[in-house]
This record gives C-alpha cells, structure tokens and sequence, in this order.
C-alpha cells in the first residue's frame, strides 16, 4: 500500500492542468496516504521535469523538496 506520496505541479504548466493534482491531494489523504503537494511558481512541465537534472540554469528547489520529503 501507498503510504505517501509527493506531487509537484508548476502553475505555468499546460500539459497537466492544475485540477489533476488539486483533485488527487485529498483523495489520497482521505485514503490515509501522507500527501504533500508543491506547486511551484512560474514553473512549466517541461522545467519542472529538467529540475531533476544537474544541468546549470535549469536547479531550483525541486530536487530538494523530493529530499526532504524522502527523509521524512
């Protein structure tokens, strides 16, 4: 089972709109899964993805957040 889950969204993502992971969050809360949900500003899908990526330019706080929540 499930037990917690992260999702992150950018609010200038296009590809999955921001109802996706607004309606998720609570329904997995209610399912009793610790859920955390970060929505960055002024963050596309495609930048969010390449946060993942050491690339310069393109780190902000995305591969720390996913840090910190796996340490919890």
């Amino acid at each position: 089972m499930l037990e917690k889950a992260l999702i992150l969204h950018g609010d200038e993502d296009h590809v999955v709109t921001p109802r996706n992971p607004k309606n998720i969050s609570p329904r997995l809360m209610r399912s009793g899964v610790e859920t955390e949900y970060k929505l960055y500003p002024g963050i596309g899908h495609i930048r969010l993805i390449s946060g993942l990526a050491n690339l310069p330019g393109l780190h902000f706080d995305v591969q720390d957040d996913i840090l910190q929540f796996l340490e919890k």
